[in-house]
C-alpha cells in the first residue's frame, strides 16, 4: 500500500526539534542581566584580591589592591607578606545589583554577600 506524505509522529518530532532549536536562539540574544554581569565583576574582582595576596605572600612586601566601589569612590586594599590583610568591605554594584565584599583582616579572604535593591 503506497502512503504519502508523513505521518503524525514525525511531524511533531519535526515541531520539537524545532522548538527547541528556537528557545536556545532566542536565549542567546538576550543580554545579560545585571545580576550576571555583578557576579562577573565580583569573580573578577576575588580574582584580583587573590593574586594580591600570593604576590605580598611570594615577594615578602606588602601589595595593594585600588579598586571604584559602588559610590565611585577609589578603595585601597593592602595585603601584607604573612597572608594578612588591612580588611575591610567593599560595595560592587551593576545595575540595580549589589554586592558587598568583605575582606577578612586575619586571612585575607573574600566573603560575598548580594543585595538587590
Amino acid at each position: 500500500m503506497g502512503t504519502e506524505g508523513f505521518s503524525l509522529f514525525e511531524v511533531l518530532i519535526a515541531l520539537s526539534i524545532l522548538a527547541l532549536v528556537v528557545t536556545i536562539s532566542v536565549s542567546s540574544f538576550r543580554p545579560p542581566s545585571d545580576k550576571m554581569l555583578l557576579n562577573k565583576v565580583i569573580s573578577d574582582f576575588i580574582s584580583e584580591v587573590s593574586e594580591a595576596r600570593l604576590h605580598a605572600i611570594r615577594s615578602d612586601q606588602v601589595a595593594a589592591v585600588e579598586i571604584s566601589d559602588c559610590r565611585d569612590e577609589l578603595v585601597e586594599l593592602d595585603f601584607y607578606p604573612d597572608g594578612t590583610a588591612a580588611g575591610g568591605e567593599v560595595c560592587l554594584a551593576s545595575g540595580q545589583s549589589q554586592g558587598i565584599l568583605q575582606i577578612s583582616p586575619l586571612t585575607g579572604q573574600v566573603t560575598v554577600g548580594l543585595d538587590d535593591e
